[in-house]
């Protein structure tokens, strides 16, 4: 009924898609501050969080022995991660994590289930020393990284929130453009932590 609102609705998505990208999909450089301040202390995206909570996968798949080692670091340095972003290649991997009951350890059976004609094999919640963590799949994250974190710790800023703005006319053509301006705010640069070169 509405062309432009159609049109508009579908450019909303793919900025938002693009946004999502941005944050969590890019490997930004560090930018140094000019007060002497640490570059760590200066990033673009999430994919730049403290190095000292980082596990280093060596080119291997996900494993639950990464995803201790890393919430281990990020308790240490005082934070409490709650939420892990991993790729979908990696939930299967998650999926597959040993159980452990009464000293024995199980080979990743916890989270198969049957029922009638349905099979379900996932792991949305996962109880370490450390805490519960809840993985989340993202198809934007950058597939070489796990992000691990509090959402609490992070922020999006906006400078200049989305709005719709007419451009000149082209012919019988109505223009438009959708314009947007925000950043990422860490507020604390221990809480987080990631595994890097995933495979």
């Amino acid at each position: 009924a509405d062309e432009l609102a159609y049109q508009m609705g579908k450019m909303g998505k793919e900025i938002k898609r693009d946004l999502e990208r941005a944050l969590v999909g890019v490997s930004q450089a560090a930018v140094a501050g000019a007060d002497g301040v640490t570059a760590s202390r200066f990033q673009s995206t999430f994919n730049s969080v403290a190095s000292a909570n980082e596990t280093d996968a060596a080119s291997g798949a996900l494993t639950e022995t990464m995803v201790l080692d890393v919430m281990n670091k990020v308790y240490t340095s005082g934070g409490e991660v709650t939420t892990a972003l991993i790729k979908p290649a990696s939930a299967l991997h998650v999926a597959n994590f040993a159980y452990r009951d009464g000293g024995a350890t199980y080979a990743a059976q916890r989270g198969r289930q049957v029922t009638g004609t349905e099979i379900t094999n996932v792991v949305d919640v996962y109880k370490s020393p450390w805490g519960r963590v809840t993985f989340k799949m993202d198809r934007f994250i950058l597939s070489t990284a796990a992000l691990f974190y509090d959402p609490e710790m992070w922020t999006i800023l906006w400078l200049r929130k989305w709005s719709k703005e007419k451009l000149a006319k082209t012919g019988d053509a109505d223009n438009y453009m959708l314009l947007g301006e925000c950043t990422l705010k860490n507020h604390n640069f221990a809480a987080s932590g990631k595994i890097t070169a995933i495979l």
